[in-house]
C-alpha cells in the first residue's frame, strides 16, 4: 500500500480526495510513515533502471526468495516510473505536501497536557530525612512523615498526608509554593516554615518570611507588613497571616485557630533532636516522646495527664522527663516491659 502511494505521487498531483486519503493513512500510525518512506527510498534506487518494463512496487515489498537481488544487472533498462524521478528530494517533497494537507484539512487538535510526575517521599518510625528539590528548595522530614511533591512551571505543591516537614523555600514568585496539610493550604510568600499535621491537627511555625494559611484569593502582602509586627493577623475570610516567630494551630473539629509567638531558635527544634514544651499537658509530652522511642510512656490517670510542663528535653531520652517529674514530685515511673507508666507519687 505504501509503495502504491509512492507510485501515485510520482504520476502527478494528487486529487483532493487522494490527499485526504493519504493524510488519513499517515496519521493512523508511525509505522505507516515508516513504510511510506521505505517505499520512497526503494523508488529512488530504481531510478537508474531502463524503461523496457513497468515496475510493480507491490512486488518489491514482498521478501525475495534469494538473499540478494542484483539491481546492477538491470541498469541498462529504464522503466516508465523512473523517468519521473529526479531524486529522493522530489518524493520527500511530495510527502511534505501530504502532511501539510493533513494540517489544512483538520482543525488543530490541542496537544495533551502532560501532568508532572509527583515525587513520593516518606520516613519510617524514628527516622528523619531531607529532600532536595530541583528548584533549590529543601524539605526536612520528621519521623513517620508521608508526602507527595508536584513541581510544575506554574506551581510547587507539597501534599502532606501525615507527619511534619520543615520547608526552606527557594524564591520564585511566579511558582507559588504550597504545603497542603489535609485540605488546608499553607502558602509560602518567600520563607522558611514548619508544618505539622497529625491526626487532623495542624500547626504552622514560621522561622523566616511570611506564610498564609487557608484557601482564598491572592492578597497584597505589603498591606499587612505593619500589622504583622504585633502578631499573627487573622483575615476577614478566616485565613491567617503569619510572620517570623509566629505560629498558628488548628485542632481537629475546631474552626477557630490558636495563635501565638515562638522563639526563632525553637522553630523545627526537632531537627536538632530537641523537644520544646511551653505550658504543655503531660499527656501531649508523653505522646511526643512516643514518636521517637520504642519504649512507650503511658499516663496512669486523667489528673496527671493534664499536668502542664514547660521544659526542653532530648527527644531520644524519655528518662530525662521521668527524672524531672520524680525530682519535682509530680509523678513516679513504673516500668513494665516496653512501657513506662507515670503515676502520681
Amino acid at each position: 500500500e505504501a509503495a502504491g502511494w509512492a507510485v501515485r505521487l510520482d504520476a502527478g498531483p494528487l486529487s483532493d480526495d487522494e490527499r485526504r486519503e493519504l493524510a488519513r493513512r499517515l496519521q493512523g500510525s508511525p509505522a505507516h510513515v515508516d513504510e511510506f518512506l521505505t517505499a520512497c527510498v526503494m523508488f529512488d534506487l530504481m531510478s537508474d533502471t531502463e524503461d523496457r518494463a513497468a515496475i510493480d512496487f507491490a512486488d518489491l515489498m514482498v521478501p525475495a526468495e534469494e538473499p540478494v537481488v542484483s539491481l546492477q544487472a538491470e541498469r541498462a533498462r529504464r522503466g516508465f516510473l523512473a523517468r519521473h524521478v529526479q531524486s529522493i528530494s522530489a518524493v520527500a517533497a511530495a510527502l511534505a505536501v501530504a502532511v501539510v494537507s493533513l494540517a489544512l484539512l483538520r482543525e488543530p487538535a490541542a496537544l495533551p497536557t502532560l501532568e508532572p510526575t509527583p515525587i513520593l517521599a516518606a520516613t519510617a518510625f524514628g527516622e528523619t530525612d531531607t529532600l532536595a528539590l530541583e528548584d533549590g528548595s529543601t524539605l526536612a522530614m520528621n519521623t513517620e512523615t508521608e508526602l507527595r511533591v508536584t513541581l510544575s512551571d506554574s506551581a510547587r505543591t507539597v501534599s502532606l498526608s501525615t507527619g511534619e516537614v520543615f520547608a526552606d523555600v527557594a524564591h520564585a514568585p511566579d511558582r507559588p509554593f504550597r504545603v497542603l496539610a489535609g485540605d488546608t493550604p499553607v502558602e509560602a510568600l518567600g520563607t522558611a516554615f514548619n508544618v505539622r499535621y497529625l491526626d487532623g491537627n495542624l500547626r504552622v511555625d514560621v522561622r523566616e518570611g511570611v506564610v498564609l494559611v487557608g484557601a482564598g484569593d491572592p492578597i497584597e502582602r505589603a498591606a499587612y507588613t505593619e500589622a504583622l509586627q504585633t502578631g499573627p493577623v487573622q483575615l476577614e475570610d478566616g485565613r491567617v497571616l503569619l510572620g517570623a516567630g509566629q505560629w498558628m494551630a488548628l485542632d481537629i473539629g475546631s474552626t477557630e485557630p490558636r495563635l501565638g509567638r515562638i522563639d526563632l531558635a525553637n522553630v523545627a527544634a526537632w531537627q536538632e533532636g530537641r523537644l520544646v514544651f511551653e505550658n504543655t499537658p503531660l499527656a501531649d509530652i508523653a505522646a511526643e516522646f512516643n514518636r521517637y522511642n520504642r519504649t512507650r510512656l503511658l499516663i496512669a490517670d486523667a489528673d496527671l495527664a493534664g499536668e502542664r510542663v514547660s521544659a526542653v528535653f532530648d527527644a531520644r531520652d524519655p528518662e530525662s522527663l521521668i527524672a524531672s517529674l520524680e525530682l519535682t514530685g509530680q509523678a513516679r515511673a513504673e516500668r513494665r516491659g516496653g512501657e513506662i507508666r507515670l503515676v502520681r507519687d
